[in-house]
């Protein structure tokens, strides 16, 4: 949620992009380096000088797919928003907190 506070609700297309992109980076180094500590992504990749290829090329191809699952995404939005009732575009990011209310 920290992108749509940022965004106070607009801007779907970024936010889905930014959260989806930075996830996916920090998801491939993470799995690809524990699977490259344990020895276990084959005969092809022995060295870091062979991991960093691999990395950028996995996120490359999560890079571009999440680039064009986006109209998908707005179409789920698109079809979802009238069973869920919510309106992104109330201005519902400008309320105050419960604790902001305590204080």
């Amino acid at each position: 949620h920290f992108w749509k506070r940022l965004t106070k609700g607009k801007h779907l297309w970024l936010r889905n992009n930014l959260s989806t992109t930075v996830s996916q980076l920090v998801d491939t180094t993470a799995i690809l380096s524990i699977l490259f500590l344990a020895d276990n992504l084959g005969e092809n990749v022995k060295t870091v000088r062979d991991l960093i290829p691999l990395i950028f090329a996995s996120y490359l191809f999560k890079f571009f797919f999440a680039l064009f699952d986006t109209p998908l995404f707005y179409l789920g939005v698109w079809k979802l928003k009238p069973i869920i009732h919510e309106d992104p575009d109330e201005n519902q990011w400008e309320k105050r907190s419960f604790m902001e209310e305590a204080l």
